[in-house]
């Protein structure tokens, strides 16, 4: 599980909202940058071995938990209302997909600054639907 890494949970500790979304945008890149290779390649031995196919189906099981405590989090800090976590969490699940990782930056060529900067600005857009205004 990220979320109960100690590099994350010292980023999510932080008292500033802002600094602590960067950092934790600017983890989620570099997670994505060593993982997503092997990740479309499960994917893909996924459809034909059912081994594999049980293995991407825990890693879904636990990435979804991952993505409820992140939004756990926004809703702690104020930023998203609690009758939105779940479509927050979905959201996030979305945005911070290892598929829109490789789409961006293996097939499209953005740089890793222009990927990073484009998640931020997707999840206070998106997530916090300039409902506050803490990120700014």
């Amino acid at each position: 599980s990220l979320v109960v890494r100690p590099a994350l949970a010292q980023i999510l500790a932080e008292p500033d909202s802002a600094v602590a979304l960067n950092g934790v945008v600017a983890f989620i890149v570099e997670a994505n940058s060593r993982g997503a290779g092997i990740w479309r390649a499960m994917r893909a031995a996924a459809d034909a071995d059912a081994q594999v196919r049980a293995a991407v189906s825990a890693q879904d099981s636990r990435r979804r938990a991952d993505l409820a405590r992140g939004a756990g989090w926004f809703v702690s800090r104020g930023l998203v209302d609690p009758s939105d976590q779940d479509v927050a969490a979905d959201v996030l699940g979305f945005l911070t997909a290892q598929e829109s990782f490789l789409y961006f930056v293996e097939d499209s060529g953005w740089p890793f600054e222009r990927y990073q900067a484009w998640l931020l600005q997707s999840i206070q857009l998106l997530v916090l639907d300039g409902q506050r205004t803490p990120m700014s």
